[in-house]
């Protein structure tokens, strides 16, 4: 469990320290391998929605940033 940690301390300091074109880089980077297929957008977007709704709310940050991952995928 402490590796886990350490690796998501390690992958969110990358993330707060790269400008957003680099992120973005990133995650287009890894594109292929999590989501090549239409099934696996399918099966991200919803459960992005699921962590959205989990207050009861869906925000227009929350919308808008739904929007930007699907433009990325």
């Amino acid at each position: 469990m402490r590796r886990f940690s350490m690796i998501k301390q390690k992958i969110r300091d990358v993330f707060e320290n790269c400008p957003d074109h680099e992120c973005i880089e990133v995650i287009t980077s890894f594109k292929e391998k999590y989501y090549p297929t239409e099934e696996d957008k399918k099966k991200l977007k919803k459960q992005m929605l699921d962590v959205f709704w989990a207050d009861g709310e869906f925000t227009k940050i929350e919308k808008y940033q739904l929007m930007a991952i699907e433009k990325l995928m």
